[in-house]
Formats: C-alpha cells, structure tokens, sequence
C-alpha cells in the first residue's frame, strides 16, 4: 500500500483525526465535564478542559468526512459493488467482532469481574453497546458502508444545484437547531426538538458523508481561504463558549457530533489542509495507514495509562497520556501490519 501514490494531505487529515479522537477520550476521563463538577473549577481548568474536549470532537467529522471523499471516485457497478460489500462491509464486520471480544475480555480483566456471555453475545449481535467509549462508532459506520456505493451513484448522476433544498433543510434540521437549543434549555426554556424524520438522509453521520463527496467535486473550491480561516475559528470558539456558558447554567452539555458550528469548524479544517502543499510525508503515510488500527488499539492502552500514571499536574497528565497512548497504539499497529493476515483481520488495514 506504501508504494501507491498517496495525496498527501489526505493523509494529514487523518493523523489530524486520529490525534483529535485520543485527545477527546483522554479529556473526558481526566476532567469530569459536567456543570456541577466544572462550577467548581477555577476559570482557567474549565476553559481548558472545555478546549481540549472540543478539538477532540473534531476527529470524528473529520473521518466522515474522508469516507465520502475517497469513496466518490466513479460509480458503483454491479461487480464493484459485491467487491466492495466482500471487501469493506464484511470485512468491518469481521474486524468488529473480533475486538468486541477482545473489549470484553480486557474489561474483565481490568474491572476484575466475570466474562459475561449473555453480554458478550448481546454485543456481537449488536444488541448492546460494548463498553468501550470509542464502539459506538463501529455500528454506525458499518451502516454507512452497506449503502455508500448507492449513495455515491445517485450523487454522481445528480445536479449538484438541486441538492441545495433538501441540504439546507437537513443542516438546518440536524444541526441548527440542536444549537439553539443548548441555548434554550440554558435560558430555562423549552427545546425546540423537530419532529421532522430525516432518517432517509442518514442523519448527521450521513450528512457528513454527503458533505465529503460534495468536497471532491469542488462544491466548495470557491471560498477564500482567509474567509475559510475566520469561518473556522469563529466556529470553533463558539462550540468552546456554548458548552462553558450552558454549564454555567446549570445545564450539562458536551458537543456533539450534531452542532452546526462544530460541523462548519471541521469543513473549514478539511479545505484549508486540502489547500496545503507537502512535500513529504512519509511519516503521516505510515500513520495514516495505521489510523484504524489506532483507533481500535488506544482506548484500553489509554485506560491503563490513566489508571497508573497521575501526576499532580492534569496538564501534564493529558498531554503525556495522549502521547504514549498514540506511540504505543502505533508501534503495536506497525508492527502488526508487518505480520500476513493480522493487518486486514485485525487492523483493516487494506492493501
């Protein structure tokens, strides 16, 4: 896979990505992000755990993002279409329930109860959420994937000009209003929680996807990078002071992956990196190979760090665990990809 030629910056978003989603498990677990406890907080400890949950939810979109701009490239017939249910859907699946298992049995172990089977079956079933904080996403991409070669034919064969109804209607739906919201509820009003169903549209995750493959036919090309910056950070900064102002109301609320500023923040982030020029990138290569393998390796890496190493200092405790964490779950990914079989079985890593 080294040897095919890579687009650099594509690459650079997903070492972006997978730093983002270590840094958001690392935060969660080291500052306790709920309006009580953050009340208590001096001002500067709740800025910065604020700040650090949210670039950590950056990752996420990001990731959406990527999946439905390296998977628009062309239709989907009928036979690449079986390849890539053979190749992608299956072998997710398989993947999963590998580590499914491997979750269980490291919660087993590092909670010191017993191996439930009931649970086990449950989750491999995907009747349960496993109880590892990164899983939710397995389900949800699995889902993706079953129907991406369907979406991406119907997007290819479609004027991009007459997607703008329905995808304004869906940004509004998905994630305006669930940010005036935070803002109700934090005012002691009512949430407007529209009743519009836009499941068909596969909600914010789908949204995201769409938004992707709109990127690789330059949907967006024409906005100036200046503009790009400003809409970036204004955005960001936001989602920063929309969860500090509803906690000093009282109201708990972590972003989520459903915030329109967030979103607009993460699409700014992916077209200013598309806009860079590298040079090299070997090393990004090699992590961008290993990104899902990372993502499936960190988290019980990262709970042993956090159960043994705690310095008086949280700062240093965040920054130190979410580095060894990502050169641990690396190392363990690149020397597992070196092994035949193991990097497609258990890292889905593709060649």
């Amino acid at each position: 896979m080294e040897n095919k030629k890579r687009i650099l910056w594509l690459d650079y978003v997903r070492v972006i990505a997978i730093l983002c989603v270590l840094i958001t498990h690392t935060t969660e677990r080291i500052y306790t992000l709920n309006a009580m406890t953050l009340a208590q907080e001096s001002v500067y400890s709740r800025i910065l755990s604020v700040f650090m949950f949210t670039v950590g939810r950056l990752g996420v979109p990001l990731f959406l993002f990527l999946t439905g701009f390296l998977m628009s490239g062309g239709d989907y017939e009928y036979e690449r279409i079986i390849k890539f249910e053979k190749r992608n859907v299956l072998g997710l699946v398989i993947t999963t329930e590998i580590w499914i298992v491997i979750y269980n049995c490291f919660n087993a172990w590092f909670y010191q109860t017993p191996l439930n089977g009931k649970i086990l079956m449950e989750n491999m079933l995907f009747f349960r959420q496993t109880d590892m904080s990164h899983m939710w996403y397995m389900p949800v991409i699995i889902g993706i994937y079953l129907f991406i070669p369907l979406i991406i034919n119907g997007l290819n064969h479609t004027d991009v000009r007459s997607m703008f109804i329905p995808l304004s209607v869906a940004f509004l739906a998905l994630f305006v209003i669930p940010v005036v919201d935070v803002f109700l509820l934090a005012n002691g009003k009512s949430a407007i929680s529209s009743l519009l169903d836009l499941s068909f549209s596969g909600g914010a995750y789908g949204f995201c996807i769409i938004l992707g493959c709109l990127i690789r036919k330059g949907v967006f090309d024409r906005i100036k990078t200046i503009a790009l910056i400003l809409i970036g950070a204004g955005s960001f900064c936001f989602t920063v002071f929309m969860q500090i102002y509803s906690d000093m109301h009282g109201v708990d609320y972590n972003v989520w992956y459903n915030a329109a500023t967030l979103i607009l923040a993460d699409l700014s982030i992916f077209l200013l990196i598309s806009r860079m020029k590298f040079t090299s990138g070997k090393i990004a290569a090699n992590i961008s190979i290993c990104a899902f393998g990372i993502y499936l390796v960190h988290n019980p890496i990262n709970m042993i760090l956090l159960r043994y190493f705690e310095p008086a200092s949280r700062v240093v405790r965040l920054g130190v665990v979410v580095l060894v964490t990502f050169l641990i779950s690396w190392g363990i990914v690149f020397v597992g990809s070196k092994i035949k079989g193991v990097s497609r079985i258990l890292f889905f890593i593709k060649s």
